[in-house]
């Protein structure tokens, strides 16, 4: 990419003497970030802050060379109709990945309702926490996200998954302890 098509993709605006440099991605959690198309073809910015993975859930995604960036293209129209949860596990992989090697950057067209309806599938999955909080997590940190409604009703059909999956957790980890308490128990008779 040229000097003048990244300065085009990143909204450079200013004087001639400074030149500021508008990266339109949010850090949701330490390594993650949520953005739109422009933000991934910001390639110095996405260098400085050490994201080396990119989750492009568009159907056009950008070209990023593949010796500086380890990407993966989830295509999908933003339609109602559109069945995006069944790319949330390999996107939350993808995603655990990226985290740990450096940085991963979520983005669609707009950084509005695809990528934010995979970050928002992957905070629950991570916090176990019900789609509403999650959604009002995000919006705090990047305020214009709005899923789409049939992207918003298979993100609480998740919710059920999430909360069934914490919730066997607690069970397991409550009948475990009954079952040390009891045998604490015996052992004090």
């Amino acid at each position: 990419m040229s000097e003048e098509d990244e300065s085009e993709c990143c909204g450079y605006w200013g004087m001639a003497d400074e030149i500021v440099e508008e990266f339109d991605a949010q850090e949701v959690v330490p390594n993650l970030y949520i953005g739109s198309i422009s933000a991934a073809k910001c390639t110095h910015q996405l260098k400085t802050k050490r994201i080396n993975h990119v989750l492009s859930i568009s159907t056009n995604p950008p070209s990023l060379d593949q010796k500086d960036f380890n990407c993966l293209a989830i295509e999908i129209e933003d339609e109602e109709k559109k069945d995006i949860s069944s790319y949330f596990q390999q996107c939350h992989q993808f995603i655990e990945h990226g985290r740990k090697l450096g940085g991963i950057l979520i983005h669609c067209q707009a950084g509005v309702s695809r990528s934010a309806t995979v970050v928002i599938s992957y905070l629950m999955n991570i916090f176990f926490k019900p789609f509403w909080d999650c959604f009002h997590y995000l919006q705090k940190i990047r305020p214009c996200i709005q899923p789409n409604r049939g992207f918003i009703s298979q993100l609480l059909s998740y919710e059920n998954q999430v909360l069934q999956k914490r919730n066997s957790g607690n069970n397991t980890n409550n009948s475990n302890n009954s079952d040390n308490s009891k045998s604490n128990n015996n052992n004090t008779e």
